[in-house]
């Protein structure tokens, strides 16, 4: 068969053709492994094989650089063509369809970036061990693949070296960077809603360089690979639809440009709306802040993506007009909560159970879930749980208003969050700043027997081998041992008493505080502040002779 024949998706030559004019590409990839791995395990005189240490909880850190900038260096010049109208129409007008001219410069371009990833595994097979090479292999091969799709769609809609290296940067950073406004519209817009605590492992996991504690056995695996797959679909797309006279055009695509500059007007939104936010702490400001800042956005982001300062006429104004809207449609978006997030609140029927953090409001004691079983703070009371929902019905019903502005007493405020288990599997979160003081829904949680069976100090699992008494005014000068096991049970059933005792007024009056502190210890350290209306513990202190009086 012809090698220039045009059936099928490949074509060898072109294939050859690649390889051979970039082999010192390869070269030079395989130097960077000789000095970043084979030279220091070469005079590693430590216990552990310096390529171990980097592989063996997936940290692959020589690898995840080569992984971001080599899919880079190589697909500049593998798709420069593209970036020349007079060198796209030589290339078109070759014996080859234009599907045999992208599948080819791919494979090309993933064996020019991976034949060094192999190199090295077989220096690691050898030094290491195959399972550590394999390991390394795998990962080198996923996070090539992933990143070469992200700089190959880079160059197809982009006419300029320039512009499709900004663009595999900001491409790599754009689900992160979407995944953050979103969150940020949320926190300001969404009443209660409530982050995910662990945001920074789920932005890093966003890609395999960045993920942590890579398993190449696992979902994430699967979807960077089907991820990559779907990228190199949509860019051999865009590519059989290329005109050859817009390859010198800044973006080749007027729909790429369109979304580009609505992203670019959002993400300035976002900006400037954040920082009148923080300033004023107001919504209202803003929104207007936001709308102003999408303005500007889109106003700079046309005359970038154009190419001109000419824009404030006809069609100009009508398109940045148009992406002005659809930036204030999803500004508006959170502000009326379409989502239907701010005004969910589960029927007490759906709920199994409800996991309560009110440790700013009413658990001063210190009873934590580091030493406690996994139910800790999880509540199965149906009166618990009634109450919890009658609290999120008056955060939204403007019952318990948040703080109106930075000039509000902040410590009148602490915040809620709860976590609804419904019995469908499924959980609903979120986080209130609650008056703490004028919430009664409050004080029949803290009241309730469930609530004080989990926190009481008789019940922690965990074995208190040491009490330690101190006051505010003699601490660390008359600080008092409890040391005798008869008189730490004691002292145990004390405390207990009086927390059940306890009532909420009592436990967020902090005008009767007597100074009075007693830590335990067991594998961790706490201490408990001893109020006034803990009767049972100060009398037993008394009478053991731990204290002389109480102030």
């Amino acid at each position: 068969m012809n090698r220039y024949s045009s059936n099928g998706i490949f074509s060898a030559a072109i294939l050859k053709s690649c390889l051979k004019r970039y082999m010192p590409v390869m070269f030079f990839a395989i130097l960077y492994y000789v000095v970043i791995y084979i030279l220091p395990e070469g005079i590693n005189t430590g216990e552990q094989s310096f390529i171990a240490a980097d592989t063996e909880y997936g940290t692959f850190a020589g690898i995840r650089v080569y992984s971001f900038f080599m899919p880079l260096i190589v697909s500049v010049p593998l798709f420069g063509f593209l970036h020349k109208k007079s060198a796209t129409v030589f290339i078109h007008s070759l014996p080859f369809t234009r599907m045999q001219i992208f599948a080819s410069t791919i494979v090309a371009g993933l064996l020019i970036i991976n034949i060094p990833n192999i190199v090295l595994a077989l220096y690691i097979a050898v030094a290491v061990g195959a399972k550590t090479a394999l390991n390394a292999l795998l990962f080198a091969l996923l996070s090539s693949l992933f990143q070469l799709a992200i700089c190959t769609i880079a160059a197809v809609v982009t006419g300029t070296s320039t512009m499709h290296v900004v663009m595999s940067f900001w491409f790599s950073l754009l689900p992160q960077s979407i995944y953050g406004v979103i969150l940020l519209f949320a926190s300001c817009f969404l009443t209660g809603f409530m982050a995910n605590s662990n945001i920074g492992s789920v932005v890093l996991a966003m890609s395999p360089i960045t993920s942590e504690n890579w398993s190449f056995v696992s979902l994430s695996t699967l979807v960077y690979f089907l991820v990559s797959l779907i990228i190199y679909f949509v860019s051999a797309l865009a590519y059989k639809r290329l005109k050859p006279e817009r390859c010198d055009n800044a973006i080749t695509f007027g729909w790429v440009k369109w979304v580009l500059n609505i992203l670019a007007g959002i993400y300035m939104m976002t900006v400037i709306g954040t920082i009148f936010f923080v300033a004023y702490i107001d919504s209202f400001v803003m929104i207007v802040a936001s709308f102003f800042g999408l303005i500007i956005g889109i106003i700079i982001g046309y005359m970038l993506l154009n190419r001109t300062f000419r824009i404030f006429k006809g069609r100009s104004l009508a398109n940045m007009a148009i992406m002005t809207a659809i930036g204030l449609i999803f500004l508006l978006s959170f502000v009326v909560d379409i989502y239907g997030y701010e005004g969910r609140i589960p029927s007490i029927n759906e709920v199994k159970s409800v996991k309560i953090d009110a440790s700013g409001i009413m658990m001063d004691y210190p009873i934590e879930d580091k030493v406690m079983n996994k139910d800790y703070n999880v509540f199965n009371d149906r009166d618990v749980i009634s109450n919890v929902v009658k609290i999120q019905e008056g955060v939204l019903d403007g019952k318990y208003n948040a703080p109106p502005s930075d000039n509000a007493d902040w410590g009148e405020y602490r915040s809620f969050d709860i976590t609804y288990n419904l019995k469908d599997g499924s959980t609903i979160s979120r986080r209130y700043t609650l008056p703490y003081k004028e919430v009664d829904e409050l004080g029949y949680i803290y009241e309730s027997g469930e609530f004080k069976d989990q926190l009481s100090l008789s019940n922690a699992k965990m074995e208190i081998t040491e009490f330690y008494v101190t006051t505010a005014e003699d601490a660390y000068v008359h600080k008092r041992d409890v040391t005798d096991p008869k008189h730490i049970d004691e002292l145990i059933e004390c405390i207990s008493k009086d927390f059940h005792n306890r009532t909420y007024e009592e436990e967020i009056d902090y005008t009767d505080n007597l100074g009075l502190h007693i830590e335990y210890y067991d594998f961790y350290s706490d201490y408990i502040n001893v109020r006034d209306c803990d009767t049972n513990t100060i009398d037993f202190l008394l009478e053991k002779g731990y204290i002389e009086k109480v102030k």
